[in-house]
């Protein structure tokens, strides 16, 4: 069992091996108890995706990732945001299913755009100065 300053020295010096073999599973563990059930896949890409955003800005991080707990902190917050990112996606997803599904709301959408393209046809039938004050004002 290693320390945790030489899991940190190895880690800063690009040997990831130790890193890997010690905290990496604790950190796809907390990812796959934060995910949902039909989300645990996204389990190792927010942990990967993690691990590089911290090994990309280790110049920059270098004076507040001074121990393995400092690391494993801004680990563990940055695969909760991926995991916030992910949710706020499939949310997105979701609604914007739902409203596809539901007749109403696509038959509105259908008018508006068809509504939205009849007066920009008008619009560029209008003479130069009004269809210049018509955009203007407001396009």
């Amino acid at each position: 069992m290693a320390t945790d300053g030489q899991i940190l020295d190895s880690f800063q010096q690009g040997k990831l091996e130790l890193f890997y073999q010690e905290v990496y599973p604790r950190l796809l563990l907390y990812a796959k108890k934060m995910l949902d059930a039909d989300q645990k896949f996204y389990a190792e890409d927010c942990v990967q995706n993690a691990i590089y955003k911290v090994w990309t800005r280790q110049d920059s991080l270098h004076t507040a990732l001074t121990s393995l707990m400092s690391l494993k902190i801004y680990l563990y917050m940055s695969i909760r945001n991926e995991i916030f990112n992910i949710r706020r996606k499939q949310s997105h997803h979701n609604r914007y299913l739902s409203e596809q599904e539901d007749p109403v709301i696509f038959r509105n959408a259908i008018i508006e755009n068809e509504a939205r393209a009849a007066v920009f046809e008008v619009i560029k039938t209008l003479p130069g100065k009004e269809r210049e004050i018509i955009v203007m004002s407001f396009l």
